[in-house]
Order: structure tokens, then sequence, then C-alpha cells
């Protein structure tokens, strides 16, 4: 039984970025604005995976088969994660806040809402593949073969 299971399936990846930079204060005509200097964002992606190891050789079949479908849906999580650290730093390399008091306590205020509407937009990134379903087929069956052609027609297999 999956941790997930009421909530996400097998399998989750959890990732968290955080953001590092000074500030660079300016002032123009009484409103004081601040841009991150040196800016840095960091992720640590985590990815949890079912583990088991079925003895019977179509039961071990149809587990391999599964979990490397659920592998790469789960690689699609950690695609995204990677894009949205370049997204972020991005961001952050671009961001101009107004802030009250040339602190860095107004600074990283100012800075971190702005952040947390990013990760709100990751987060929603993320949930957009999701649910996602690996069929554990333990029929022992061989996949259906058929496919459609270009012109609809059903292929056929060659055989020696």
């Amino acid at each position: 039984h999956s941790p997930y299971r009421a909530d996400s399936g097998w399998a989750r990846t959890n990732v968290s970025f955080s953001w590092g930079g000074d500030p660079s204060f300016s002032e123009a005509d009484g409103v004081i604005t601040a841009t991150v200097a040196n800016p840095t964002v960091t992720s640590t992606v985590h990815v949890d995976m079912p583990g088991w190891a079925p003895t019977n050789p179509a039961m071990a079949g149809a587990w391999s088969a599964m979990t490397g479908d659920l592998r790469a849906h789960e690689a699609r999580h950690e695609g995204i994660a990677s894009d949205w650290e370049t997204e972020l730093r991005s961001r952050l390399s671009a961001l101009t806040v107004t802030v009250a008091h040339r602190t860095t306590a107004a600074f990283t205020a100012a800075v971190r809402a702005e952040w947390r509407s990013w990760i709100a937009e990751h987060q929603a990134a993320q949930r957009a593949i999701d649910p996602y379903t690996a069929t554990l087929d333990c029929s022992g069956e061989a996949p259906a073969t058929d496919s459609a052609g270009p012109a609809g027609d059903l292929g056929a297999a060659a055989e020696d």
C-alpha cells in the first residue's frame, strides 16, 4: 500500500526551491526600489517510487512495465521542476520591488511575496499533469499490437 494512495497514487515527486541574493537599493522621486544582486535559485527534488520484487515472472514483468510507465511520468515532474528552476532564476534576476525602507527585512518581505506567487505557478504546472494512472496488467496476455495506419487501416504484422 502506498502512503500516497489517497491523494496522488503510488509515487510522488517533491520539489522545493530556495532563493538567495543581496539587496541593491535605489531611490528616485522619494520611491525606494530594490533589485536582487547576485541572485541564486536552488532546487531539491526527491522522487518516491514504490518498491517490490515479485518472484512470479509474469507478475515481475507486469510490475516492471507499470513502474517504468510511472517512472516516466515522474520524470515529467522532474522536467517541470528543472524548467521552473531556470524560470525562477530569470524572474529573480529581472525583479524590481518597491520597499518602504532600505532594510534587508523590507527587501526580503517584498521578494518573498513575489516568490510565493511564482511557486504557486510552478505548483499549478505540476498539478496539470496529474492525476496519472499506470496500469498493472497481471493478465499475462501480451498487449494489443493493432495500430491504425495513416489511412485508418489496421496494420498487419509480417511473419517469417
